[in-house]
């Protein structure tokens, strides 16, 4: 058997109880994010504006990853919604939850995260000659941003539109005591690309 061994970053007390009331100063531009590399499988890269909506079209759910200066990044899966514009590609996300939580916490701290989201999964089984024939179909999206809280009344009900439209909602009413609960995140995406893998399909739909 061979044993990793990671390191563990201790925390200390000062960084727990600082955890919700400390403040990235130096994030509140978008160009501290960091650029995402060419894809090294370049033929598998998504780069119709058309067949990216597809993917944000089919996908059930949205993975955050959001930094956590007392350890490691916290990632949570959330429903979501969207604006895509398909000749600009400028897209935005729009998440609801609770209005608190460690995610806001945590968020009230660096507002930069990461996610990722896919569909069209489908395992690939092998020949049974060896086990590198296996593999798994799929159609993904990666990008990088920046969260913000919405306080524009409008706005968050344009952000939850966008969330039933995905999910095939559109035109329900609003109940009012549950709207003044509920949290709208904006994701104001600043670069993200597409990737899939196709063995099993017989064309791209």
């Amino acid at each position: 058997m061979c044993t990793i061994e990671v390191p563990v970053r201790s925390i200390r007390p000062e960084d727990e109880g600082n955890r919700s009331s400390r403040r990235v100063s130096e994030l509140e531009s978008e160009e501290h994010l960091g650029t995402i590399p060419p894809m090294r499988q370049s033929d598998r890269e998504i780069t119709d504006n058309s067949e990216l909506e597809a993917v944000l079209v089919a996908s059930l759910v949205c993975h955050l990853a959001i930094n956590d200066p007392a350890g490691a990044p916290y990632i949570v899966a959330l429903c979501y919604g969207y604006d895509f514009n398909t000749i600009s590609r400028e897209l935005t996300l729009w998440f609801h939850c609770a209005k608190e939580g460690l995610k806001l916490d945590l968020l009230n701290q660096d507002h930069r995260v990461s996610f990722q989201m896919e569909s069209r999964l489908s395992l690939v089984k092998g020949t049974g000659v060896q086990a590198c024939d296996w593999g798994m179909d799929y159609e993904s999206l990666v990008g990088q941003g920046t969260i913000t809280k919405v306080e524009d009344r409008d706005e968050i009900l344009h952000g939850l539109d966008c969330l039933l439209s995905h999910y095939g909602g559109s035109g329900l009413p609003y109940v009012e005591p549950t709207l003044s609960h509920t949290e709208i995140l904006r994701l104001n995406v600043v670069s993200f690309t597409g990737k899939r893998s196709r063995r099993l399909w017989p064309q791209v739909v």
